[in-house]
Parts: structure tokens; sequence; C-alpha cells
């Protein structure tokens, strides 16, 4: 069997490392949509502070800072949890945009699909 010529593995070793993506910021204001019943969109802007060891967020309204009580960050998967309202938002990170579900735990568990995109005021 003929070694394989080094520019061939330089070339597929470079394809490989281009098609993984990028994670996500590590530290970004983050513009999103919740979507509710009758199509209806519920625009929110979150900051996100995913450096461990305990990554933290806040939702913003204005200049008000709405404190997450919980956030997980695990590889491509980012988790708030707000126990006090039964409820959770799971997301997966993926082509630039982290996407998932809003939870809310209760007899007939309801789930609202969301997405938010790191934002530059």
């Amino acid at each position: 069997m003929k070694p394989l010529h080094p520019v061939f593995i330089v070339a597929v070793v470079l394809t490989l490392s281009a098609c993984q993506q990028a994670p996500p910021p590590q530290q970004s204001l983050w513009k999103g949509t919740l979507e509710l019943p009758d199509q209806k969109q519920l625009p929110f802007l979150l900051y996100l502070d995913l450096q461990q060891p305990a990554p933290s967020a806040y939702f913003l309204n204005g200049t008000e800072k709405t404190p997450i009580p919980e956030v997980y960050a695990n590889g491509d998967s980012v988790t708030f949890v707000f126990s006090e309202y039964a409820a959770a938002m799971k997301g997966i990170w993926s082509k630039g945009t982290l996407q998932g579900e809003f939870l809310r735990f209760r007899k007939d568990t309801v789930a609202n699909k969301f997405a938010a995109t790191p934002f530059t005021p």
C-alpha cells in the first residue's frame, strides 16, 4: 500500500476542522423570540455569560435586569431553570443560533419553541 501524500493529509485535516462549528460566545447579549399560541411571538433580550465554573444570565427589559436563577452549559447545550415557576428553557447551539423549547411543567406540560442569536446593539 502506497503511503498518503502529506499535502493530502493536511487538506483532510483542514477540511474536517472547518466543518466543526464555532462555540457560542462566552459573554454576549442575545436577542430572541418565544413562540406563543396563535402564531404570536414574544421577543426577549438576555445577557449570557457561559464562563465556567458558574454560567450566569439575566433578562433585560430596558434598564431592568432580571436574573435567571440557574444556568447550565454543557458543550452545545444551554439550560435555564426557573424552579420557582416550574419551568425551564433548553436550547442547542447550532449554526449561530440557540434553538430549543421553553417548558412549563404542569399536569399537562406546555412546550413553546424559542430561538436566540448573539446580538450587538
